[in-house]
């Protein structure tokens, strides 16, 4: 791993949904026989999502006095494209694209630091403008960047997103290795989730899961991986030893409620899915 890419962090870059083709999704045998119409997604990338829009909407957001970009974002709120669509194929790629054009040094650090602020507060538009449809907690869940990995804007989507869809998620990010674990084993979660955007944590990311795994209080506990790591090292997926990848927040809710409906004393109910 070079120093430049290291150097990012501390800048929120990264999407926890990763864009894996459906043919690269990997679901282990850990969680049994759940089948790909338990979690597949029908979401349609908008024609915004092109890689020629991305990059025409990333020139919007550099100019930060600039509104076009909100404006736009607001528009598909209002032509009913879903908070979903515009969080994981918009904003999501907007960042993404961020990144890589630092790594090219077509543009600064600062650039890319003041680009993301300005998408979290679009973000926070979104928010405002479409309320959630929360009817009460039905899945308890602990996100996070790796430990050592600063990444946290995807993280950031999909907590918010997910509480839209009545989870209960808690954002990790930040934490050390041990505080990570402490705060997983105080908290009580059905679902571990861990994004990964920097190569020379995967170590660390092993780690974390091996600790879920081997200790008797989190043993059940789902783990999920995802991020731009896996996109980049689909096997890498399967030697982590999560139970599973998912790249979107629409695959995740499938999936998780698809395998605690399959657990006698859950407790949770997992009948009906609100709709973002």
């Amino acid at each position: 791993m070079s120093s430049r890419k290291d150097r990012i962090s501390g800048v929120v870059l990264a999407r926890l949904q990763s864009r894996l083709s459906g043919t690269n999704k990997q679901i282990f045998p850990a969680l049994g026989d759940l089948t790909q119409s338990d979690f597949a997604t029908d979401l349609t990338p908008p024609s915004l999502s092109s890689r020629g829009a991305i990059a025409d909407l990333t020139n919007e957001c550099l100019r930060l006095s600039n509104n076009e970009l909100e404006s736009k974002v607001v528009g598909l709120l209002e032509a009913d494209l879903s908070v979903e669509c515009i969080h994981e194929q918009i904003l999501g790629s907007i960042a993404v694209e961020l990144g890589e054009r630092w790594l090219r040094d077509e543009i600064s650090f600062v650039d890319v630091h003041l680009g993301v602020l300005q998408l979290e507060s679009i973000a926070q538009t979104v928010r405002l403008t479409v309320p959630s449809n929360d009817t009460g907690s039905l899945v308890r869940a602990a996100f996070a960047a790796t430990p050592g990995d600063q990444h946290t804007f995807g993280v950031s989507m999909a907590t918010q997103l997910l509480n839209r869809r009545s989870w209960d998620v808690a954002n990790l990010s930040g934490l050390s290795l041990n505080e990570w674990f402490e705060a997983v084993k105080n908290g009580s979660f059905d679902v571990v989730g861990l994004s990964l955007y920097i190569d020379s944590h995967f170590s660390v990311l092993c780690e974390a899961i091996t600790r879920l795994k081997s200790d008797p209080t989190t043993a059940s506990t789902i783990v999920l991986v995802t991020g731009d790591f896996f996109a980049r090292s689909p096997n890498a997926a399967i030697e982590s030893g999560a139970d599973a990848y998912l790249s979107t927040i629409e695959e995740t809710h499938r999936f998780v409620h698809a395998h605690l409906a399959r657990l006698p004393k859950s407790g949770l109910l997992i009948e009906s899915s609100t709709q973002v």
